[in-house]
């Protein structure tokens, strides 16, 4: 037995999201960049040259430009709390 959801069903319980397409859109690009930061530090761990070799990895892939929306630039650029020092791993 195959259930169907109506349109207008939907429309009724999920039309609240449409509110958040643009955050949405950035947190999926936020997750993309994440990604292929752990991606890449797992297959190559961290080197001298890597966070160029890393810009390089994620190119021109960012289609997000945050800089023509002030309310998301505020919520990227907000200061950490308590930053995070790395310890130095010697290969």
């Amino acid at each position: 037995m195959s259930m169907c959801i109506s349109e207008d069903r939907m429309q009724d319980k999920l039309a609240w999201v449409t509110e958040y397409t643009e955050d949405i859109a950035l947190w999926q690009e936020c997750q993309n960049v994440v990604s292929k930061c752990v991606t890449f530090i797992n297959e190559q761990y961290l080197f001298k040259g890597a966070s160029q070799a890393m810009k390089a990895e994620i190119g021109d892939s960012l289609q997000y430009d945050k800089s023509t929306n002030p309310k998301q630039l505020r919520k990227l650029t907000r200061p950490v709390s308590h930053p995070v020092d790395l310890p130095t791993v010697s290969m």
